[in-house]
């Protein structure tokens, strides 16, 4: 599930007992708690501009790490050494880095 404004006209409810990976900021959506999503998908945090910019990027992940109800974690690879130094997402029962290449 993204975060689109379309999502606003959407019934999600069927996706209640589904396997859903939630992406970004889902958890703003009224219905969240009762999805439920298994999975959450952070991509782009870490970028040069936002670490050196009072700690945005932390910011920004600390928020995911509390919000969210996952238990499983998808994050690019190249933000895993941010999220290891700063112990994010050490709680969770898994975090997954995937290097993507496109």
């Amino acid at each position: 599930m993204g975060t689109g404004p379309s999502i606003k006209t959407q019934n999600l409810l069927p996706l209640k007992d589904e396997i859903v990976f939630s992406l970004s900021r889902f958890y703003y959506h009224p219905i969240y708690k009762i999805i439920k999503p298994k999975y959450q998908v952070i991509s782009g945090y870490v970028h040069h501009n936002l670490v050196e910019e009072d700690g945005k990027a932390y910011d920004m992940a600390k928020e995911v790490e509390e919000s969210s109800m996952a238990k499983e974690i998808f994050n690019n690879y190249s933000d895993k050494e941010f999220f290891e130094v700063n112990r994010l997402f050490c709680k969770k029962k898994q975090t997954i880095s995937m290097q993507i290449k496109i």
